[in-house]
């Protein structure tokens, strides 16, 4: 990783490596590591419509039912004839 002044391992590297790594990372001004961690949750937050986010994101009652958190249910749109 450039721009950092710590040794990232390759990502081959055994466990204990990315262990020490993390550690040290962990000795890091405690504003870096809490940008990092928003960053992380930032590029994992659904960026497209509640339909299309993954199940885990939703309630077991919403999974079950097929509702969305926050949605009313739709209703049907009236015919004209």
């Amino acid at each position: 990783m450039t721009g950092l002044d710590l040794a990232w391992p390759e990502s081959g590297a055994s466990e204990a490596e990315w262990q020490d790594a993390y550690q040290d990372f962990l000795k890091m001004d405690p504003r870096l590591v809490d940008a990092f961690y928003l960053a992380l949750e930032d590029v994992d937050r659904p960026f497209n419509d509640e339909e299309m986010w993954p199940s885990h994101y939703l309630s077991e009652a919403d999974r079950k039912t097929g509702r969305l958190p926050g949605r009313k249910a739709r209703s049907t749109p009236a015919r004209h004839s």
